[in-house]
């Protein structure tokens, strides 16, 4: 099969969906070549045409196939399938910006990064008006059209067209796939949905395009649950306090665990999917490690004990004992000249009980304060 090519038979595009139905791993992200990432791209577009995804839900999905693409990667794609992808977007009710070059790759990869769909008004109209009134685009978004109407633009009439949704048994496994790759262990069992696209009408060209359709409430509950998954790993990523975040030298992991754990509750990230959140709480010399030594590829426990095990040695124990032990009373004083006695005292049991955490397990009971 000639991967350059684009005009694939039924069995050609089946064959690469099932092939890039989990996405990307590790491996061949980094090892990847701008003919992977053209094919990649190849096969999301004619997904997202032939199983008539619009709006929120086509966002989602995006974010849910695209979110694990580096930059690197990215820029080995041709600009033409970028740009193509682009308009498939916008014409379904994903907004995205414009650009050129290598600011398109940017606008690509933000919308991955949204908590939540850009809404379309005029401006994002005006800045998306290429594809939105080029002849060859269909608008399938009924809420962009609306808007289109009301601004008196006048989208591309619809017009007879060939419309091959995929085989409904293979869509149904495709798709499923794609879901029990990305969403927590828990709803993997549920995930046996189906999607559907409804056969495009011969119409007169004032008859107006009836969008397919998701017509299954479970597939659109899934999807809204991946949605929710990926704006909590986003919003986790926004306000995790950098002095708080482990760099394997400012104190143990398993204090800076309580604060991760305790930040995943408040947005509601499910602990299954802890680990997609886990580079956040991360910087410095343990981020650097982690991605070098390909951590993502193990289970969340897993990656704590590799990183403790590097960074928590007996050289660490040994040189914070040390430490622990030149934290005395009079060496509170002598730092603090002006301070009374007993906010010394307060001053010596704050210092003892942070550094205790950094000690060897054996010495964190109370009765060593």
């Amino acid at each position: 099969m000639a991967e350059q090519s684009s005009n694939y038979n039924a069995e050609e595009w089946e064959e690469l969906m099932n092939k890039w139905g989990r996405g990307w791993t590790d491996e061949q992200i980094r090892n990847g070549t701008g003919e992977m990432i053209d094919e990649y791209i190849r096969v999301k577009c004619y997904q997202y045409k032939t199983e008539g995804m619009i709006d929120e839900t086509l966002w989602a999905l995006y974010q849910a196939d695209f979110i694990s693409i580096p930059r690197d990667l990215w820029r080995l794609a041709q600009g033409r399938l970028i740009l193509r992808l682009r308009q498939i977007l916008r014409c379904s009710g994903v907004y995205i910006g414009s650009g050129t070059g290598s600011s398109n790759v940017n606008l690509m990869i933000d919308v991955c990064k949204e908590q939540e769909p850009r809404s379309w008004g005029p401006k994002e109209v005006q800045t998306a008006s290429a594809d939105l009134t080029s002849k060859n685009n269909i608008i399938l978004s009924p809420n962009l059209e609306r808007l289109l109407n009301d601004m008196n633009i006048r989208a591309p009439a619809y017009q007879q067209r060939q419309f091959n949704p995929p085989d409904a048994e293979r869509s149904m496994q495709s798709r499923t796939e794609v879901l029990q790759y990305t969403q927590p262990a828990a709803l993997q069992d549920n995930a046996q949905s189906s999607y559907t696209a409804t056969q495009a009408p011969a119409t007169s060209q004032n008859t107006p395009f009836t969008t397919p359709q998701v017509t299954t409430p479970q597939a659109t509950q899934q999807l809204n649950q991946l949605a929710a998954v990926t704006k909590a790993v986003t919003d986790i990523s926004k306000i995790y306090p950098d002095d708080q975040r482990y760099n394997g030298r400012n104190g143990p992991l398993e204090q800076k665990l309580y604060i991760f754990y305790d930040i995943c509750d408040r947005v509601r990230l499910p602990p299954a999917e802890h680990l997609r959140a886990f580079p956040a709480m991360l910087k410095g010399e343990a981020l650097s490690y982690y991605y070098n030594h390909k951590l993502s590829s193990n289970g969340f426990d897993s990656v704590c004990t590799n990183l403790c095990n590097f960074f928590e040695g007996e050289n660490y124990y040994r040189n914070n004992l040390i430490e622990w032990n030149t934290i005395t009373l009079s060496s509170i004083i002598d730092k603090n000249p002006g301070s009374s006695l007993v906010e010394s005292v307060r001053t010596l049991l704050e210092s003892l009980t942070s550094k205790q955490f950094s000690l060897d397990p054996a010495f964190r009971g109370d009765i060593y304060l």
